[in-house]
């Protein structure tokens, strides 16, 4: 998930794998963080190589033990904080779309001409239910997704609930 390397001029960096314009296949400049303060490093894909960037482990090779030590402590403070602001970026997408799905519903309520009764209370000692929308076919997950208040169905981003449900006879 990440690459670890150093630079003369910046020190230590790391390459965030989850980060998509870091991915293979992409094209365009590399995004780095800088390992002492964090701030964010724009490369041009053809300098991520010596001697421009040394891969950690092979910078590492043949330097006291004490340095390689030391390099561990600021890799695992780094990365745990990198992953600590990727989780919070996650959250605030997730309600982000949460939102949304919430206003869609308000919407699709409204096209069929029903009343929105809000969103259900999320309580600890409800059933964990995963199934799929019967509109758009996207997964819905209760722990993820919120649940109507009239119908108690999973709301999916689409806006559909059991509201809006048309049982068809075959």
């Amino acid at each position: 998930m990440y690459w670890w390397g150093f630079n003369k001029t910046h020190g230590w960096v790391v390459l965030d794998r989850t980060i998509l314009s870091n991915q293979s296949g992409q094209v365009g400049d590399l995004v780095f963080h800088r390992a002492k303060d964090g701030e964010k490093l724009k490369v041009p894909r053809n300098q991520w190589s010596e001697p421009h960037f040394v891969f950690a482990p092979k910078y590492l090779s043949g330097r006291p033990k004490s340095e390689e030590d030391d390099f561990e402590i600021l890799k695992n403070s780094v990365e745990l904080n990198l992953d600590s602001i990727r989780a919070e970026q996650i959250k605030e997408l997730l309600k982000q779309k949460e939102l949304q799905a919430i206003a869609n519903h308000q919407d699709f309520l409204k096209s069929k001409g029903l009343p929105y009764r809000g969103v259900a209370n999320r309580s600890s000692n409800r059933t964990h239910r995963i199934t799929h929308c019967y509109s758009c076919k996207d997964s819905l997950d209760n722990e993820i997704q919120s649940e109507c208040a009239g119908c108690k169905w999973i709301i999916c981003e689409c806006g559909a609930c059991g509201c809006g449900y048309e049982r068809r006879s075959y």
